[in-house]
């Protein structure tokens, strides 16, 4: 789950495509307001000139305003990002080429007597999104991935579609102002040189699939209207008014889940089309020959030409049809997405040679797979949730491979369709996904204690020094020892203690990065006990290994324990005996972990935006979990210890995937959480919430005597 503070990463800049959805924020400049009136102004214009012969009265005025308003706010949102000026210069070009173009490509072609060019300028010119989907293809070079490749795609596959089952003359305006925006736009927007991290190929095929998707589904849903006269219309005819909304359903939802790379996009959508396919032979072969179509003897050209394009109609699904047949390989089945290599010996030796920072031994719990660089000299550890690869901290690697290695695997994340997000990596690294211009976001705190300096000297340690002075007196040691090495009747103190603490909890008790017995039980994790003379167990703490090139350099708190009735200060004791025993055995640092839900208050939190929102969200995560897992007395714990705190950050490709990942962390951390588990949670919440309310006021209205003259 999402916890901590969150700060954008430095240098990197926000999202174009998330400022593009901020539109009239920006019409505070005095520039882009003129640009922008000015534009609207000479709109308004042409729509009295173009498509005055409609009417002006009823659905058409309404219509047409709204059409307008729409593409100026299209124009006045691109124009934030590529300057005003040259934005409503480009659009207005543009349409203007378009409107040229258009009517005299119709009026020569009427001459000539084409049956579509004939019905096509019967319908105004008038389309006044032809600048404004111009100006969006060209803007869309500045979006982050994958959208500067879909948003082009769609734009253009939806103006074509428009065309080929409306057939307006200003759907041929739309397209035409599109592709001479897009010819013409570098000087506009040039293109950006961007560090490559996806497989360009199944991201590719993933946006033309689902582009030509959703083209179909727009095609049929408007082919169908009474003034549709597209050479493509008859499809509708041939599937009929109740199939044709249920395809156009199946299309969309299939081409949403074809642009994550699903398999099962990709059947939904080849049944659908090969369904599309049988139902246009089917009107062509039986209902042709029974109702007599096609009469080929004496009937003038347009009639001739109305029966070729109707026979060959079926080619425009099996164009798509064989599209995602031939790019099948870029889709994945959910089923074999989680497993890249899993080998534990090789990532031990990656560990222990590499450097994976305090947290990497994490990587070698069950449920976590391993990918491999091609050298084998870099790893990444990672989990497969909900579409989403969370890494467990660092790359396992040196700092001079760390860059190529998160590219690499990032770049594997692609091919298999899954989303990278790199969970509770250092601040090291944030330089890297800065330059990838990827979302950084600080989700915990580490604390960190310097070996080289703890001591227990000082007024601030007092608490440290009354638990050690307290063992002493009442006759507590602490032991090392490991699970293995234990002997019966401790194991089972041991396994009684951590089971009698999750049984204490409301909800499931946490994994992930959380460790528990399982995680103990490794010959290369410590143990660290508090026992008394009698032979009770008062306190259990777990110690991951940390390597840096070959040498155990430290040590990483995971699972602590303490019994119901055992010694004040037991946790207290054991962390400082750790501490001071890792000091005489010559390790650098001694890691308390990570503190989820919590911090320090040093990093200062946007408060609007994508980030402000997850922030929020994740205050109140915090205040649900609180009274289970006690997340801010755990960090106040360890500020016991005065440590420092280090960062522990999420990066993703963009801000909008923030949700998708939270919701796959949620899943890693708490598998077997139920609904209504959650539920009783929230009421819980509630009512302390009321509680907390009643006090506050029964306190206010008791000092109102006091306070009164």
């Amino acid at each position: 789950m999402l916890h901590g503070s969150m700060v954008e990463a430095e240098g990197v800049p926000a999202s174009p495509f998330l400022s593009f959805l901020r539109p009239v924020r920006g019409f505070r400049s005095p520039r882009l307001l003129i640009a922008v009136s000015a534009y609207a102004l000479l709109l308004g214009t042409a729509a009295v000139f173009i498509g005055v012969h409609e009417g002006w009265a009823g659905p058409a005025l309404v219509r047409d305003l709204t059409r307008t308003a729409l593409a100026v706010l299209t124009v006045g949102a691109v124009a934030r990002i590529a300057g005003p000026v040259r934005t409503v210069l480009l659009a207005l070009g543009s349409a203007a080429t378009a409107f040229a173009v258009v009517g005299l490509g119709l009026a020569l072609f009427t001459r000539l007597g084409e049956a579509f060019a004939s019905l096509a300028s019967i319908d105004s010119l008038w389309a006044p999104f032809a600048g404004a989907a111009g100006v969006l293809v060209v803007a869309a070079r500045k979006f982050v991935a994958p959208w500067d490749r879909l948003v082009p795609v769609l734009v253009l596959t939806a103006a074509f579609s428009m065309v080929l089952f409306r057939g307006h003359a200003s759907d041929a305006v739309v397209l035409v102002g599109v592709g001479a925006a897009a010819a013409s736009g570098g000087w506009v927007v040039p293109r950006i040189p961007r560090s490559s991290w996806q497989d360009v190929d199944a991201d590719r095929a993933r946006v033309t699939a689902a582009a030509l998707l959703v083209g179909l589904g727009i095609g049929l849903a408007v082919g169908g209207g009474r003034d549709a006269h597209g050479v493509a219309s008859p499809v509708v005819y041939a599937l009929g008014p109740v199939a044709t909304p249920i395809a156009v359903i199946l299309l969309l939802v299939a081409s949403a889940a074809v642009l994550r790379g699903r398999w099962l996009g990709l059947v939904v959508a080849v049944v659908v089309l090969a369904v599309i396919i049988a139902a246009i032979v089917w009107r062509l072969t039986v209902d042709s020959v029974r109702e007599r179509w096609f009469t080929w003897a004496d009937v003038p050209f347009g009639d001739v030409e109305w029966q070729l394009s109707i026979l060959l109609l079926w080619l425009i699904p099996l164009a798509a049809l064989v599209v995602l047949v031939r790019r099948r390989q870029a889709f994945v089945r959910r089923s074999a997405a989680p497993v890249l290599q899993a080998e534990h010996e090789r990532l031990v030796d990656a560990l222990q040679r590499g450097d994976a920072g305090s947290l990497g031994w994490m990587g070698t719990w069950d449920g976590t797979s391993t990918w491999f660089s091609d050298d084998g000299k870099s790893a990444v550890a990672y989990r497969a949730c909900n579409g989403v690869a969370l890494t467990v901290s660092d790359p396992i690697c040196s700092p001079e491979d760390a860059a190529e290695t998160i590219k690499g695997f990032a770049r594997e994340c692609s091919r298999l369709a899954l989303v990278p997000a790199f969970y509770s990596v250092h601040a090291a690294h944030e330089g890297i996904f800065a330059e990838l211009g990827w979302t950084v976001t600080q989700v915990a705190e580490e604390s960190v204690l310097d070996l080289a300096t703890f001591s227990l000297k000082g007024k601030k340690r007092t608490d440290l020094r009354t638990a050690v002075n307290r063992a002493a007196r009442v006759g507590v040691t602490a032991e090392w020892t490991s699970f293995s090495e234990l002997n019966p009747a401790m194991r089972r103190q041991v396994v009684a203690l951590s089971q009698g603490w999750v049984s204490q909890k409301e909800l499931p008790e946490m994994g992930f990065t959380l460790g528990g017995l399982p995680e103990m039980d490794d010959p290369a994790v410590r143990l660290l006990v508090a026992v008394d003379t009698t032979g009770q167990l008062h306190g259990v703490t777990s110690w991951l290994p940390v390597y840096r090139r070959g040498q155990l350099v430290g040590l990483t708190l995971d699972v602590m324990r303490r019994g119901r009735s055992a010694m004040p200060g037991t946790i207290e004791f054991l962390i400082v005996h750790a501490a001071l025993d890792s000091a005489a055995e010559g390790l650098e640092s001694l890691s308390l972990s990570g503190t989820p839900l919590a911090r320090s208050g040093q990093a200062v939190e946007p408060m609007s935006g994508p980030r402000g929102l997850a922030g929020r969200g994740r205050d109140v995560l915090g205040r649900l979990l609180e009274p289970t897992y006690g997340f801010a007395s755990l960090a106040r714990f360890k500020g016991k210890f005065q440590p420092e705190h280090r960062p522990l950050l999420v990066a993703c490709p963009t801000a909008l995937e923030l949700p998708v990942v939270g919701r796959a962390l949620v899943s890693a951390y708490v598998p077997s959480l139920k609904f209504r588990q959650v539920l009783a949670l929230v009421s819980q919440v509630r009512h302390a919430g009321q509680e907390r309310r009643r006090i506050a006021r029964l306190e206010k209205r008791q000092r109102a005597p006091s306070e009164a003259p």
